[in-house]
């Protein structure tokens, strides 16, 4: 919200920094326009102080985007954008950090010298990580195309800062500037202050770095371009650092170069669209990896600990070698399947599992439920099972079969001097995924099909990137098995990638979801479970009365958060509509996340 404030002296438009007395409180602020009159009110309140700092005119217009795009107030951002300045000046002591020089093969330099052939400054590029030290040797030779001004290097999280910051400290020094989150004060506004003085430096952060004041921005590097850790999804401003690098590339006139191992399904768009421009081609998925079908493990209790997963494990055993068990799974996911046959319970419209829920069968993709089936529909056998088997619980299972061997699940942060690593795609998070392994003896997905126990708008896209990066990862740490088990051999997604993004665009676009469309998620919370889904249902009336095309208000999985019951509501919208009437409408202790990364 703007206030009033007066000042006998000139003001600098869109450019000081302010401090106000306001409720009694000193509040900083922005100078966002200036008035020649000064009767407007008794609400009018005094600027205590004009602090030296000018900042760039660009702030006022990315703050301005910003508020609009993401329907929030302009000062959550500034919170951000502005660190408070430190209360004493403190010496602040250099890091040691550990300079490492990238030893590439002939193979390994050749493709590096192919792939900066294709670089062009005038559009936004996407570099497919077939190589970690390629495609770091690629960004330390586009980051000094740009070393007159400002480049920006974005990663998606503190452990990736520690996995490229020694290559970067060896090839730029002192022209680097660290930018995380979790900083000492002091250091963090001596930082800031050296960015907004428009020195030359790279600027190795994570998602926050993109509200640095650059007056002289060249390019921006996004690391694993796919991770959602570029989205702040659980706190106000819910904002996308990916969509706010946009906005800053057609302020700057700068290119963005994408990176991973295979764009996610905005980005392919991109590509086929011929807006972002690929400057090498994706390496062939490896030859050596096998599927297995869980329903042949007809007498097993759980199936997912089958026998060509306790071969690679005897195996490797005897080998005194290590084996990484990825399962993406929690206790309390379920699916429904026969002993018998090993017939999987699936929604009959879009052929996902079934989830169990005390004595029903539901579909969160296609919102259908049934009661729970006494007999199988294939066999006719009542034999049913629920599998509901996690990370907790497959350790407790290879503890008890192998009681010798030292086992290590994400939760215990899992050493990687372990047997048997058992893990999810919080391993794909870390730096372990691009470090070697090389007592490495196999690696295994017990059970693909729990991407789809979760049915959500970026459901298959997740499953095949997990899919790429658990390839990739065999390959580059050259694993000798990798095995993927699964109840669904024939799906599409283990043949082609390019075809799995096709068919999920023609269903995107049929439904209206990005990139043909926004979507909005109004989270609604109370302590009252009953007033909630009253307030909720009048909201979804009153947002429909208003034009919107909006979805009836659902319980979320996660149905209560601290105190408060949560139900969410949907809307679509195309890609140029105008939201600034939403705030009018909706309460404000409810939360709106623009573009969310899921919907349940």
């Amino acid at each position: 919200m703007n206030h009033y404030f007066f000042h006998k002296s000139k003001l600098q438009l869109n450019s000081n920094y302010i401090n106000v007395a306001y409720h009694k409180q000193k509040k900083y602020g922005l100078v966002c326009d200036i008035l020649d009159s000064s009767d407007y009110g008794p609400g009018i309140l005094p600027v205590e102080r004009i602090t030296a700092l000018i900042l760039p005119k660009t702030f006022l217009n990315l703050i301005d985007w910003l508020k609009n795009y993401y329907l929030a107030s302009p000062s959550l951002f500034c919170n951000l954008i502005i660190p408070a300045s430190p209360k004493r000046q403190l010496l602040l002591q250099k890091a040691e950090n550990g300079a490492k020089k990238l030893y590439l093969s002939k193979n390994v330099a050749e493709n590096i010298s192919a792939i900066l052939k294709n670089y062009k400054s005038d559009k936004n590029l996407f570099i497919y990580e077939n190589n970690f030290k390629e495609l770091a040797a690629v960004f330390i030779k586009l980051a000094q195309k740009g070393l007159n001004k400002q480049v920006l290097f974005l990663v998606p999280s503190p452990a990736d800062i520690k996995l490229f910051l020694p290559y970067l400290t060896e090839y730029f020094g002192r022209q680097l500037i660290v930018w995380q989150s979790k900083m000492p004060q002091n250091e963090r506004f001596s930082k800031w202050s050296e960015i907004l003085s428009g020195k030359s430096c790279v600027i190795l952060g994570t998602r926050t770095a993109v509200f640095l004041p650059f007056s002289n921005l060249a390019m921006a590097l996004v690391y694993n371009g796919s991770s959602s850790d570029y989205k702040q999804w659980d706190s106000n401003p819910r904002y996308d650092s990916r969509k706010i690098l946009e906005k800053l590339s057609e302020i700057h006139q700068m290119p963005i170069v994408f990176s991973d191992v295979l764009p996610n399904i905005n980005l392919y768009n991109e590509i086929k669209e011929q807006r972002l421009l690929p400057l090498n081609l994706p390496a062939g998925r490896p030859a050596g990896f096998s599927i297995f079908d869980l329903r042949l493990e007809k007498k097993n209790n759980h199936p997912i600990f089958s026998y060509p997963l306790r071969q690679i494990i005897d195996n490797a055993a005897s080998l005194k070698k290590q084996v990484i068990i990825f399962l993406n799974r929690r206790e309390k996911d379920s699916v429904l399947f026969c002993k018998e046959c090993s017939f999987v319970f699936k929604c009959p419209a879009c052929k996902r599992p079934y989830n169990i829920d005390k004595e029903s069968i539901f579909c969160y993709h296609c919102k259908s439920k049934r009661e729970l089936p006494l007999s199988c529909e294939k066999c006719g056998n009542s034999r049913l099972k629920a599998l509901m088997i996690g990370l907790d619980g497959l350790k407790k299972l290879l503890a008890k079969e192998y009681p010798s061997l030292k086992i290590s699940a994400e939760q215990d942060v899992p050493a990687n001097d372990a047997d048997i690593i058992i893990t999810a795609d919080i391993f794909w998070r870390t730096s372990r995924a691009s470090t070697d392994w090389p007592n490495l003896y196999g690696i295994a997905m017990a059970d693909f099909d729990s991407y789809f126990l979760r049915p959500d708008i970026n459901q298959r896209e997740t499953a095949l990137l997990a899919l790429e990066k658990f390839l990739r990862f065999g390959k580059n740490s050259a694993a000798e098995k990798m095995l993927i088990q699964t109840s669904w051999p024939d799906n599409s997604i283990f043949s082609d990638w390019g075809k799995t993004f096709e068919e999920e665009l023609a269903e995107r676009k049929e439904r209206g979801y990005p990139p043909f469309g926004r979507l909005i998620k109004i989270i609604c919370k109370e302590k009252d479970g009953a007033g909630l889904k009253k307030r909720a249902e009048e909201l979804y009336i009153k947002l429909k009365q208003s034009g919107y095309f909006v979805l009836p208000p659902f319980e979320p999985l996660a149905k209560k958060r601290t105190k408060n019951y949560l139900m969410h509501i949907i809307i679509k919208a195309g890609n140029n509509s105008d939201l600034g009437n939403l705030k009018k409408i909706i309460p404000l202790e409810y939360q709106i996340d623009i573009d969310p990364i899921s919907l349940i």
